[in-house]
């Protein structure tokens, strides 16, 4: 069950990913192993799925975020297709305008991937939207 030392280290986390444990713990009011601890177990209830780096939009790697309808029938079929897919990093299953978010990291052209998601059984429509800068 998560506690509000808890809240606090997923909070940081997201905020910065490469904190160190240490000082984590100095700003949860805990000690170092506590911290420890509790960042291994929200990593062990999949609370925490991972690390990642940000990439900077202008260092040559083209970052896409695809919005995809999908016909609910297919949904899986969708799904494991672009798992499967080694240029998509990310996958989420939304609510709202689209069925699933993809998110892509390129070092060449877009397209090809674009194109080869429109063309997976199921999918209605795909809406990419390309990464021009880092806001925060």
């Amino acid at each position: 069950m998560r506690n509000k030392i808890d809240e606090k280290i997923i909070e940081l986390l997201m905020s910065h990913g490469r904190m160190p444990v240490n000082e984590i713990a100095e700003r949860c009011g805990v000690s170092e192993a506590t911290a420890r601890n509790r960042i291994a177990s929200l990593i062990e209830e999949n609370v925490i799925l991972g690390y990642k780096a940000r990439i900077k939009p202008s260092a040559g790697i083209e970052q896409v975020i695809i919005g995809i309808d999908v016909l609910p029938e297919r949904y899986v079929h969708v799904a494991d297709a672009l798992k499967s897919n080694p240029e998509i990093k990310e996958l989420y299953k939304t609510s709202g305008d689209h069925s699933m978010v993809a998110i892509a990291s390129l070092s060449g052209d877009s397209s090809a991937l674009i194109k080869s998601i429109e063309k997976i059984s199921g999918v209605s429509k795909v809406y990419p939207a390309f990464i021009q800068g880092v806001v925060k």
